[in-house]
């Protein structure tokens, strides 16, 4: 399995983190604290690396299943429950991400926490699962650094709730990951500049969503091989970056509105149709018989469950806000949580199936407390 170029920013964060105590300028720290520990005992080489990231992803996928069961639990029987997980386990898109050094397993895992504890606080009315939950919220920015408006927002939506039920103990949750994103952004500035998370969103929208819009234009098909926008920003300095894309996104936004809202649609829709590409660089070292029929079947698998588990997360995150007041208020942001990844997605493309898997079990759940309310409104009016 070759080294993909995501994965290489990720084992740099890792090596900058623990040898030289530096931030990376597109990898936050949550990435290199999760995969990068072996290096404190000396294992910095790819290869030592790569087999604990094996191991941990396949820590963090079995969480995965427990906590989707965990949090299914407190909506439905644990017989159903346990059933539904099983489900889950043939959700291959997600499973193929294990054995890459890539943020979305770690990232699902976490998210899925961070709902369990709101779910608890919601159902059961304990305020400390409010707080663990804010927190996970908050450590999420340091593996995914597109989820920051988000983990914020939830942030200031209950800031009266944390203010009216603090204490030390759960000031000092909050705490934890607050200070984690002090040193992220203090490091930043120090090395690259800038007071911010990470310079990828802005390399991202310029690489992306940015030269889509240019090459729409000119009637051109975007290819990031030979993408001289992409060569132009990646030889500027870091702080340039950021401002170039700024710039970039406002100078489109009045001068080429049309053609960047077409590439947004564009990416989104490529992003909703398209299949895992963790099956690209796999090799038929064994020249097993049918390898590229096996290659030929998970990807038509894992096109099929993005298109039908997009299409059907966005109806019902449409149901759920528009019928908010009728339902537990964590469905709410259950539904808010599919409409935020859904709607950023836009600003990348090419890259499978990775945007849409991290909200898989969140559709999943989205999906069942909608039969189940189905079921017992069809119950109702037969008896």
């Amino acid at each position: 399995n070759d080294l993909c170029l995501d994965c290489e920013n990720y084992f740099e964060s890792a090596i900058y983190l623990f040898k030289n105590f530096e931030v990376h300028y597109y990898r936050p720290i949550g990435m290199s604290i999760i995969y990068g520990l072996p290096i404190l005992f000396g294992y910095d080489n790819y290869l030592d690396l790569y087999n604990y990231v094996i191991i941990i992803n396949i820590l963090f996928y079995t969480g995965i299943i427990i906590y989707f069961f965990k949090i299914c639990c407190l909506f439905f029987d644990k017989k159903k429950s346990f059933y539904f997980s099983l489900v889950l386990l043939t959700f291959f898109g997600i499973s193929l991400h294990i054995n890459e050094m890539l943020s979305e397993i770690p990232f699902i895992f976490f998210t899925l926490i961070a709902f369990y504890c709101l779910a608890k606080y919601y159902i059961l009315g304990k305020t400390d699962y409010l707080f663990y939950a804010i927190s996970l919220f908050l450590f999420t920015i340091l593996i995914r650094p597109g989820i920051l408006y988000f983990a914020f927002g939830i942030f200031i939506f209950y800031l009266f709730t944390i203010h009216k039920n603090w204490s030390i103990k759960r000031v000092l949750i909050l705490i934890i990951p607050a200070v984690l994103i002090l040193f992220q952004m203090i490091k930043m500035k120090e090395k690259y500049g800038n007071y911010t998370i990470s310079y990828i969103d802005a390399v991202t929208y310029y690489n992306y969503l940015g030269s889509k819009a240019i090459c729409l234009k000119y009637d051109k098909t975007l290819n990031q091989n030979s993408n001289k926008r992409a060569d132009f920003i990646f030889s500027q300095a870091f702080k340039n970056q950021k401002n170039i894309a700024y710039q970039d996104l406002i100078y489109q936004i009045k001068n080429n509105t049309c053609y960047l809202v077409k590439a947004y649609i564009d990416d989104v829709g490529e992003n909703t149709k398209t299949a895992t590409s963790r099956l690209q660089n796999l090799k038929n070292i064994k020249n097993e018989k049918y390898f590229d029929l096996k290659i030929k079947l998970f990807s038509e698998i894992t096109e099929w469950q993005n298109k039908l588990t997009t299409l059907f997360g966005l109806l019902l995150a449409i149901y759920f806000t528009i019928t908010f007041n009728k339902h537990n208020k964590v469905v709410f942001v259950f539904a808010l949580y599919f409409i935020y990844i859904f709607f950023i997605s836009g600003i990348s493309s090419t890259q499978g199936d990775r945007f849409h898997i991290v909200f898989y079990p969140i559709v999943l759940i989205l999906l069942l407390i909608f039969l189940k309310k189905i079921n017992n409104i069809t119950n109702k009016y037969i008896k």
